[in-house]
């Protein structure tokens, strides 16, 4: 059975809580996706990766994304959106501890890959269950607006990274 709501007349009640939770399981998946940016540096050295296995490595996440977006859009279809979203929330989580704590080059990939996969359903079904709540008026609204959060930590991210470089004394 679909957990998902017709469209009618009448707003679901809880669907600005949904908009809120889609919004910030985007932004989570956002700093998810760039989290390695400053620790693969580290990893390379500690686990004697190539730069080819590096971005291997950062590209894995790309690899998942695109390998599982239709298929878990599908599934969410016939599952329903509420228990995908949670999972992929949970997968996330997960996923994102076990590249903290990996302890091989296989085990980052696994973590890569799997971030990949939770960040596929988080934005599919995410769209997908605000296309469900708001009519077709507010449907572009909505959608910007959980689309704004993570434009906004774009532009944010950016200048910590120049200015950390920047603090960083060089090795020369």
């Amino acid at each position: 059975m679909r957990d998902t709501y017709p469209l009618s007349l009448t707003p679901h009640p809880y669907r600005s809580h949904v908009l809120a939770c889609i919004t910030t399981a985007t932004f989570t998946d956002l700093v998810a996706y760039s989290v390695a940016v400053p620790v693969l540096p580290d990893y390379a050295q500690r686990f004697h990766a190539s730069p080819t296995l590096v971005g291997l490595l950062f590209g894995s996440f790309g690899v998942a994304l695109l390998a599982l977006s239709i298929p878990l859009g599908a599934m969410s279809d016939r599952l329903g959106r509420k228990g995908m979203m949670i999972g992929a929330l949970a997968l996330l989580t997960g996923a994102t501890l076990l590249f903290a704590y990996a302890q091989s080059l296989p085990m980052l990939f696994a973590a890569r890959m799997l971030q990949g996969a939770a960040d596929a359903a988080t934005w599919v079904v995410g769209f997908a269950l605000i296309a469900d709540l708001y009519g077709e008026d507010e449907r572009g609204r909505a959608m910007g607006l959980a689309m704004a959060v993570g434009a906004h930590r774009k532009t944010i991210h950016p200048r910590r990274r120049v200015r950390r470089a920047l603090q960083q004394p060089s090795d020369e």
